[in-house]
């Protein structure tokens, strides 16, 4: 069966009826009444992971929405790497090429449209962000957050810590925080349906086959495994040509997005070691 890889790069959504999402748990509409907590999981008998994941990262998870000089917009999904303000997202959801008049969102042979970014977080503030740099070699972008400093205050706000995806196996349950059609931050279950596949033979890394609900908007978010930790940026999903396949995503690699920060010179945080727990 003939494959292609879709790109998950959405315009903006308005839905005026009832929604209903399989697999996926909305967090926006519980923060106001519930402020996440952090869970030290070595100190919890029996760690719910999906709550460990929420909890500990929600407020570092952000939808990220561009503006395009061309009258477009994308809704992507993006994550807090650093305590001053950077933010990781994929670059098909912050570049649009235009010569053709098509939406395609990455052509390295034109120049992209000017746009303006905003990342919003689960309380619905948005706050403008420049985008500062993004890999040619995998589908990562960073932008950086103006005026971070006066949004997080005094306030316990965390970026994430970044794991390894070395450790992934087949079975082992992930998690994304991400923005799916736009429809504000939610968390969905995943499994690891294999820990490394070439997509591509242009694919300068193997991808983490994810079996689950991936939409669009879901781009750009991290992946978690059961610690809480960041293991992989979800990026794609895969569809059949000539077939209803359904529920293949893609994502890309920790040690991808270590080598891309590593390369900006940002210092993010590293997870410690749980893998004996």
């Amino acid at each position: 069966m003939k494959k292609k890889l879709l790109i998950i790069s959405t315009a903006v959504v308005l839905l005026s009826c009832l929604v209903m999402l399989a697999g996926c748990n909305f967090l926006g509409a519980f923060y106001t009444d519930r402020t996440p907590y952090y869970i030290d999981v070595a100190e919890v008998e029996d760690p719910n992971a999906a709550n460990i994941v929420a909890n500990n990262n929600l407020l570092s998870c952000t939808r990220i929405i561009a503006s395009f000089s061309n009258g477009k917009t994308s809704a992507g999904s993006g994550f807090v790497v650093t305590s001053d303000g950077y933010v990781v997202t994929n670059r098909h959801c912050v570049l649009m090429y235009s010569s053709t008049g098509s939406d395609t969102p990455y052509n390295p042979l034109e120049t992209p449209l000017n746009a303006t970014y905003k990342v919003v977080f689960a309380d619905n503030k948005a706050l403008s962000a420049d985008l500062v740099g993004y890999s040619n070699d995998a589908d990562l972008a960073l932008l950086k957050i103006r005026n971070y400093a006066d949004f997080t205050g005094s306030a316990s706000f965390e970026p994430v810590k970044l794991s390894s995806s070395s450790d992934l196996f087949y079975g082992d349950k992930v998690y994304t925080i991400g923005n799916p059609e736009d429809l504000g931050l939610m968390l969905t279950e995943l499994m690891v349906s294999s820990p490394a596949i070439k997509v591509s033979s242009d694919d300068s890394f193997s991808s983490i086959i994810l079996d689950g609900t991936i939409n669009h908007g879901n781009s750009g978010g991290a992946l978690f495994d059961k610690y809480g930790n960041v293991v992989g940026v979800v990026y794609a999903r895969i569809e059949g040509s000539n077939s209803d396949a359904y529920g293949i995503g893609c994502a890309i690699p920790l040690d991808t997005l270590k080598e891309f920060l590593d390369e900006a010179r940002i210092k993010y945080t590293v997870a410690a070691d749980q893998s004996a727990e």
